[in-house]
Protein backbone atom coordinates (compact mmCIF):
# COMPACT_ATOMS: atom_id res chain seq x y z
CA UNK A 1 0.00 0.00 0.00
CA UNK A 2 1.27 3.61 -0.75
CA UNK A 3 2.33 5.67 1.83
CA UNK A 4 -0.55 8.53 2.55
CA UNK A 5 0.76 11.56 2.43
CA UNK A 6 0.40 14.49 5.05
CA UNK A 7 -1.51 17.27 2.43
CA UNK A 8 -3.25 13.61 1.93
CA UNK A 9 -4.23 12.35 5.80
CA UNK A 10 -4.74 15.98 7.16
CA UNK A 11 -7.09 18.16 4.48
CA UNK A 12 -6.41 21.81 5.03
CA UNK A 13 -9.07 23.88 6.37
CA UNK A 14 -9.97 26.18 3.94
CA UNK A 15 -9.61 29.82 4.09
CA UNK A 16 -12.67 31.94 5.50
CA UNK A 17 -14.01 33.47 1.82
CA UNK A 18 -14.39 36.98 1.60
CA UNK A 19 -18.12 36.43 1.09
CA UNK A 20 -18.14 34.81 4.64
CA UNK A 21 -16.57 37.75 6.14
CA UNK A 22 -19.28 40.26 4.08
CA UNK A 23 -22.11 38.24 5.81
CA UNK A 24 -20.39 38.92 9.35
CA UNK A 25 -19.85 42.69 8.29
CA UNK A 26 -23.89 42.99 7.17
CA UNK A 27 -25.01 40.64 10.12
CA UNK A 28 -23.38 43.20 12.60
CA UNK A 29 -24.79 45.98 10.87
CA UNK A 30 -28.30 44.67 11.08
CA UNK A 31 -27.52 43.87 14.86
CA UNK A 32 -26.39 47.68 15.01
CA UNK A 33 -29.18 49.32 13.08
CA UNK A 34 -31.49 46.95 14.90
CA UNK A 35 -30.06 47.92 18.27
CA UNK A 36 -30.19 51.87 17.11
CA UNK A 37 -33.71 52.16 16.01
CA UNK A 38 -34.72 50.06 19.63
CA UNK A 39 -33.25 53.02 21.34
CA UNK A 40 -34.37 55.30 19.32
CA UNK A 41 -38.43 53.60 20.14
CA UNK A 42 -37.15 54.09 23.95
CA UNK A 43 -36.11 57.59 24.45
CA UNK A 44 -38.59 58.87 21.96
CA UNK A 45 -41.53 56.98 24.22
CA UNK A 46 -40.42 58.48 27.52
CA UNK A 47 -41.21 62.14 27.82
CA UNK A 48 -39.52 62.63 30.99
CA UNK A 49 -36.26 61.37 29.82
CA UNK A 50 -36.74 62.98 26.11
CA UNK A 51 -37.55 66.59 27.81
CA UNK A 52 -34.91 66.78 30.14
CA UNK A 53 -32.02 65.53 27.12
CA UNK A 54 -33.71 67.79 24.57
CA UNK A 55 -35.82 70.56 25.79
CA UNK A 56 -34.61 71.29 29.00
CA UNK A 57 -30.83 73.20 28.23
CA UNK A 58 -33.28 75.70 26.36
CA UNK A 59 -34.63 76.55 29.34
CA UNK A 60 -31.35 78.34 30.44
CA UNK A 61 -30.70 79.56 27.03
CA UNK A 62 -33.98 81.33 27.27
CA UNK A 63 -33.38 82.48 31.07
CA UNK A 64 -29.46 83.90 29.82
CA UNK A 65 -31.13 85.81 27.19
CA UNK A 66 -33.67 87.37 29.70
CA UNK A 67 -30.50 88.24 32.07
CA UNK A 68 -28.19 89.78 29.93
CA UNK A 69 -31.01 91.83 28.03
CA UNK A 70 -31.99 93.27 31.57
CA UNK A 71 -28.72 93.47 32.60
CA UNK A 72 -27.10 95.26 29.40
CA UNK A 73 -30.43 97.84 29.45
CA UNK A 74 -30.59 98.74 33.04
CA UNK A 75 -29.04 102.27 33.29
CA UNK A 76 -29.77 105.97 32.05
CA UNK A 77 -29.28 106.47 28.20
CA UNK A 78 -25.59 107.23 27.70
CA UNK A 79 -24.52 110.13 25.65
CA UNK A 80 -21.68 109.27 23.15
CA UNK A 81 -18.45 110.71 22.22
CA UNK A 82 -16.58 109.01 19.41
CA UNK A 83 -12.69 109.32 19.22
CA UNK A 84 -12.43 110.37 15.84
CA UNK A 85 -10.72 108.03 13.55
CA UNK A 86 -11.53 106.11 10.27
CA UNK A 87 -15.01 104.76 11.03
CA UNK A 88 -16.68 107.22 13.63
CA UNK A 89 -18.46 108.84 11.24
CA UNK A 90 -20.02 105.49 10.52
CA UNK A 91 -20.71 104.49 13.96
CA UNK A 92 -22.24 108.17 15.26
CA UNK A 93 -25.10 107.30 12.45
CA UNK A 94 -25.27 103.73 13.25
CA UNK A 95 -25.74 105.40 16.96
CA UNK A 96 -28.21 107.84 16.03
CA UNK A 97 -30.24 105.00 14.31
CA UNK A 98 -30.68 103.56 17.38
CA UNK A 99 -31.67 106.73 19.03
CA UNK A 100 -28.50 107.39 20.91
CA UNK A 101 -27.18 111.20 20.87
CA UNK A 102 -23.51 110.98 19.59
CA UNK A 103 -20.62 113.36 18.32
CA UNK A 104 -17.00 113.02 17.14
CA UNK A 105 -17.07 116.60 19.90
CA UNK A 106 -15.05 115.17 22.67
CA UNK A 107 -15.59 118.53 24.29
CA UNK A 108 -19.25 117.58 24.87
CA UNK A 109 -18.57 114.58 26.72
CA UNK A 110 -16.53 116.56 28.96
CA UNK A 111 -18.96 119.12 29.43
CA UNK A 112 -21.61 116.81 30.31
CA UNK A 113 -19.94 117.01 33.52
CA UNK A 114 -18.37 113.58 35.86
CA UNK A 115 -21.84 112.63 37.11
CA UNK A 116 -23.63 112.36 33.67
CA UNK A 117 -23.75 109.07 31.99
CA UNK A 118 -21.59 108.97 28.49
CA UNK A 119 -19.54 106.41 26.92
CA UNK A 120 -16.30 107.05 25.24
CA UNK A 121 -16.00 104.89 22.33
CA UNK A 122 -12.51 104.77 20.39
CA UNK A 123 -12.65 102.09 17.18
CA UNK A 124 -9.50 100.13 16.17
CA UNK A 125 -9.19 98.11 12.42
CA UNK A 126 -12.03 95.34 13.71
CA UNK A 127 -12.24 95.92 17.30
CA UNK A 128 -14.04 98.54 19.23
CA UNK A 129 -13.38 99.54 23.02
CA UNK A 130 -16.15 101.30 24.93
CA UNK A 131 -15.29 102.85 28.20
CA UNK A 132 -18.18 104.17 30.44
CA UNK A 133 -18.61 106.86 33.18
CA UNK A 134 -20.79 108.45 35.09
CA UNK A 135 -22.20 108.24 38.64
CA UNK A 136 -24.73 105.81 37.38
CA UNK A 137 -22.99 103.75 34.69
CA UNK A 138 -24.99 103.95 31.58
CA UNK A 139 -27.24 101.44 30.11
CA UNK A 140 -25.11 99.55 27.16
CA UNK A 141 -27.96 97.65 25.30
CA UNK A 142 -28.37 100.05 22.65
CA UNK A 143 -24.62 101.39 22.50
CA UNK A 144 -23.97 96.97 21.26
CA UNK A 145 -26.87 97.18 18.84
CA UNK A 146 -25.75 100.20 16.97
CA UNK A 147 -21.60 99.31 16.80
CA UNK A 148 -22.95 96.33 14.91
CA UNK A 149 -25.18 97.94 12.98
CA UNK A 150 -21.93 99.69 11.81
CA UNK A 151 -20.36 96.28 11.22
CA UNK A 152 -18.62 94.94 14.65
CA UNK A 153 -19.39 92.17 16.21
CA UNK A 154 -20.35 91.64 19.74
CA UNK A 155 -17.31 89.99 20.43
CA UNK A 156 -15.09 92.88 19.03
CA UNK A 157 -16.83 95.30 21.25
CA UNK A 158 -15.24 95.69 24.71
CA UNK A 159 -16.93 97.41 27.96
CA UNK A 160 -14.65 99.38 30.62
CA UNK A 161 -15.33 101.08 33.45
CA UNK A 162 -14.13 104.52 34.16
CA UNK A 163 -11.06 102.51 36.49
CA UNK A 164 -10.08 100.60 33.31
CA UNK A 165 -11.88 97.47 34.37
CA UNK A 166 -13.24 94.90 31.42
CA UNK A 167 -17.18 94.16 31.92
CA UNK A 168 -17.50 90.40 31.33
CA UNK A 169 -20.22 89.59 28.32
CA UNK A 170 -22.52 87.45 30.46
CA UNK A 171 -24.12 85.84 27.12
CA UNK A 172 -20.80 85.19 26.13
CA UNK A 173 -19.97 83.51 28.69
CA UNK A 174 -23.37 81.33 29.03
CA UNK A 175 -23.93 80.71 25.72
CA UNK A 176 -20.83 78.29 25.56
CA UNK A 177 -22.25 76.99 28.76
CA UNK A 178 -25.77 76.11 27.89
CA UNK A 179 -24.47 73.81 24.91
CA UNK A 180 -22.36 72.10 27.86
CA UNK A 181 -25.35 71.42 29.91
CA UNK A 182 -27.26 69.98 26.52
CA UNK A 183 -24.11 67.70 26.26
CA UNK A 184 -23.69 66.43 29.68
CA UNK A 185 -27.57 66.07 29.85
CA UNK A 186 -27.72 64.18 27.21
CA UNK A 187 -24.38 61.90 27.83
CA UNK A 188 -25.32 61.39 31.56
CA UNK A 189 -29.05 61.39 32.18
CA UNK A 190 -29.82 60.65 28.83
CA UNK A 191 -27.51 57.56 28.02
CA UNK A 192 -25.74 56.57 31.04
CA UNK A 193 -28.66 56.45 33.43
CA UNK A 194 -31.34 54.62 31.14
CA UNK A 195 -28.50 51.84 30.26
CA UNK A 196 -28.56 50.93 33.94
CA UNK A 197 -32.33 50.80 34.00
CA UNK A 198 -31.63 48.33 31.21
CA UNK A 199 -29.34 46.19 33.66
CA UNK A 200 -31.93 46.92 36.29
CA UNK A 201 -34.73 45.26 34.55
CA UNK A 202 -32.79 42.20 33.60
CA UNK A 203 -33.01 43.41 29.41
CA UNK A 204 -28.84 43.56 29.48
CA UNK A 205 -29.44 39.82 30.81
CA UNK A 206 -30.93 39.09 27.65
CA UNK A 207 -29.26 40.58 25.13
CA UNK A 208 -25.97 39.13 26.96
CA UNK A 209 -27.42 35.61 26.09
CA UNK A 210 -27.53 37.05 22.01
CA UNK A 211 -24.28 37.28 19.73
CA UNK A 212 -24.05 40.67 20.87
CA UNK A 213 -20.53 42.44 22.00
CA UNK A 214 -20.73 45.43 24.45
CA UNK A 215 -18.87 47.88 22.21
CA UNK A 216 -21.34 47.20 19.36
CA UNK A 217 -24.13 47.30 21.95
CA UNK A 218 -23.33 51.04 23.60
CA UNK A 219 -21.96 52.37 20.20
CA UNK A 220 -25.61 51.64 18.79
CA UNK A 221 -26.78 53.85 21.67
CA UNK A 222 -25.30 57.04 19.77
CA UNK A 223 -27.27 57.38 16.07
CA UNK A 224 -30.23 59.26 18.07
CA UNK A 225 -28.38 60.92 20.79
CA UNK A 226 -25.87 62.36 18.36
CA UNK A 227 -28.99 63.18 16.16
CA UNK A 228 -30.92 65.01 19.37
CA UNK A 229 -27.13 66.54 20.04
CA UNK A 230 -27.12 68.03 16.34
CA UNK A 231 -31.11 69.54 16.65
CA UNK A 232 -29.77 71.39 20.19
CA UNK A 233 -26.37 72.49 18.65
CA UNK A 234 -28.52 74.42 15.44
CA UNK A 235 -30.22 75.73 17.50
CA UNK A 236 -27.76 77.46 20.10
CA UNK A 237 -25.79 78.21 17.13
CA UNK A 238 -28.35 80.16 15.67
CA UNK A 239 -29.02 81.95 18.81
CA UNK A 240 -25.13 82.88 18.79
CA UNK A 241 -25.13 83.94 15.39
CA UNK A 242 -28.45 86.43 15.83
CA UNK A 243 -27.06 87.86 19.03
CA UNK A 244 -23.46 88.06 17.21
CA UNK A 245 -21.41 85.66 18.67
CA UNK A 246 -20.88 83.35 16.38
CA UNK A 247 -19.57 83.62 12.36
CA UNK A 248 -19.74 81.35 10.16
CA UNK A 249 -16.57 80.65 9.56
CA UNK A 250 -16.44 79.28 12.79
CA UNK A 251 -18.84 76.78 12.60
CA UNK A 252 -16.31 73.70 10.92
CA UNK A 253 -14.35 73.99 14.60
CA UNK A 254 -17.67 74.46 16.80
CA UNK A 255 -18.86 71.09 14.96
CA UNK A 256 -15.60 69.53 15.45
CA UNK A 257 -15.26 70.11 19.03
CA UNK A 258 -19.18 69.65 20.17
CA UNK A 259 -18.71 65.83 18.35
CA UNK A 260 -15.30 65.06 20.09
CA UNK A 261 -16.53 66.68 23.61
CA UNK A 262 -19.57 64.44 23.12
CA UNK A 263 -17.94 61.47 22.24
CA UNK A 264 -15.91 61.98 25.35
CA UNK A 265 -18.82 62.45 27.44
CA UNK A 266 -20.35 59.71 26.09
CA UNK A 267 -17.53 57.22 27.19
CA UNK A 268 -17.16 59.08 30.58
CA UNK A 269 -20.91 58.45 31.37
CA UNK A 270 -20.37 54.35 30.22
CA UNK A 271 -17.42 54.26 32.32
CA UNK A 272 -18.86 55.40 35.45
CA UNK A 273 -22.09 53.00 35.13
CA UNK A 274 -20.33 50.23 33.90
CA UNK A 275 -21.23 48.03 36.97
CA UNK A 276 -23.64 49.56 38.68
CA UNK A 277 -27.24 47.74 38.81
CA UNK A 278 -29.46 50.56 40.56
CA UNK A 279 -30.98 53.14 38.40
CA UNK A 280 -31.76 55.31 41.01
CA UNK A 281 -27.94 55.37 42.78
CA UNK A 282 -26.81 55.91 38.75
CA UNK A 283 -28.81 58.89 38.29
CA UNK A 284 -28.24 60.33 41.45
CA UNK A 285 -24.34 59.98 41.22
CA UNK A 286 -25.03 61.66 37.65
CA UNK A 287 -26.83 64.53 38.95
CA UNK A 288 -24.47 65.36 41.41
CA UNK A 289 -21.55 65.21 38.48
CA UNK A 290 -23.54 67.50 36.11
CA UNK A 291 -23.64 70.69 38.59
CA UNK A 292 -19.97 70.40 39.60
CA UNK A 293 -19.01 69.83 36.64
CA UNK A 294 -20.45 72.77 35.54
CA UNK A 295 -19.20 75.06 38.27
CA UNK A 296 -15.54 73.60 38.27
CA UNK A 297 -14.91 74.09 34.97
CA UNK A 298 -15.69 77.74 34.58
CA UNK A 299 -19.30 77.47 32.28
CA UNK A 300 -21.07 78.49 34.63
CA UNK A 301 -19.49 81.37 36.63
CA UNK A 302 -15.72 82.86 35.70
CA UNK A 303 -13.27 80.72 37.58
CA UNK A 304 -12.07 84.27 39.14
CA UNK A 305 -14.73 83.72 41.77
CA UNK A 306 -13.42 80.59 43.01
CA UNK A 307 -10.41 79.40 45.62
CA UNK A 308 -7.73 79.10 43.79
CA UNK A 309 -7.09 75.61 45.00
CA UNK A 310 -10.01 74.79 43.32
CA UNK A 311 -9.10 76.58 40.29
CA UNK A 312 -5.95 74.36 40.03
CA UNK A 313 -7.63 71.48 40.68
CA UNK A 314 -9.81 71.73 37.78
CA UNK A 315 -7.88 73.28 35.26
CA UNK A 316 -6.76 69.31 35.41
CA UNK A 317 -10.61 68.02 34.78
CA UNK A 318 -11.41 67.08 31.12
CA UNK A 319 -14.36 69.09 31.57
CA UNK A 320 -12.70 72.34 31.70
CA UNK A 321 -10.44 71.20 28.78
CA UNK A 322 -14.07 71.17 26.78
CA UNK A 323 -15.68 74.62 27.93
CA UNK A 324 -12.88 76.15 27.15
CA UNK A 325 -12.67 74.43 23.76
CA UNK A 326 -16.60 74.90 23.29
CA UNK A 327 -15.85 79.12 24.16
CA UNK A 328 -13.37 79.18 21.70
CA UNK A 329 -14.67 77.56 18.80
CA UNK A 330 -17.91 79.71 19.93
CA UNK A 331 -17.18 82.85 20.06
CA UNK A 332 -13.45 82.96 18.62
CA UNK A 333 -11.89 84.40 21.90
CA UNK A 334 -8.92 82.29 23.99
CA UNK A 335 -10.71 81.47 27.32
CA UNK A 336 -7.02 80.72 28.66
CA UNK A 337 -5.47 76.86 28.93
CA UNK A 338 -4.92 74.62 26.00
CA UNK A 339 -4.97 75.52 22.90
CA UNK A 340 -7.90 74.74 20.54
CA UNK A 341 -5.83 71.88 18.48
CA UNK A 342 -4.47 70.86 22.29
CA UNK A 343 -8.30 70.73 23.71
CA UNK A 344 -9.16 68.18 20.71
CA UNK A 345 -6.25 65.70 21.20
CA UNK A 346 -6.98 65.46 24.90
CA UNK A 347 -10.86 65.04 24.20
CA UNK A 348 -10.10 62.16 21.89
CA UNK A 349 -7.78 60.73 24.29
CA UNK A 350 -10.41 61.00 26.76
CA UNK A 351 -13.08 59.38 24.45
CA UNK A 352 -10.69 56.78 23.33
CA UNK A 353 -9.42 55.51 27.12
CA UNK A 354 -12.42 55.96 28.77
CA UNK A 355 -14.53 53.98 25.80
CA UNK A 356 -11.58 51.03 26.05
CA UNK A 357 -12.04 51.07 30.19
CA UNK A 358 -15.66 50.98 29.87
CA UNK A 359 -15.81 48.43 27.54
CA UNK A 360 -13.70 45.93 29.83
CA UNK A 361 -15.79 46.74 32.88
CA UNK A 362 -18.87 47.02 31.08
CA UNK A 363 -21.59 44.01 32.77
CA UNK A 364 -24.39 42.42 31.02
CA UNK A 365 -26.33 41.50 34.39
CA UNK A 366 -24.89 41.49 38.38
CA UNK A 367 -21.45 39.81 38.97
CA UNK A 368 -21.18 39.70 34.48
CA UNK A 369 -18.48 40.23 33.16
CA UNK A 370 -18.70 38.58 29.65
Amino acid sequence: MSAITTDQAVPRAAPESSSAQRVTRASRARVFRALAATSAKEILRDPKTLFFTAVFPFFFLGLFWFMDNTFMNDGPAPQVAVVAGSQSEGVVSALENQGITATTDPAAGSNAGPEAPVAWIETGDDSVTTTLTGSELPARGSVLEGLRDAGFSRTAVEFTGADGTVMTDMLAISLPSVLMVALLSLAFLGTAAPLVGLRQRGTLRLLGTMPIDRTLFMVSQWPIRVGIAGFQLAVIAAAAWTWGLLDFTQLPQLLLTTFLGLLALFALGYLVVARIKSQELATAILALLLPLALLLSGAMMPKEYLPDALVRFADFMPTTVLAQALGESMTGQSQGGLSLPMAWLVLAAMAALCGFCASRLFTWDQGDKQ
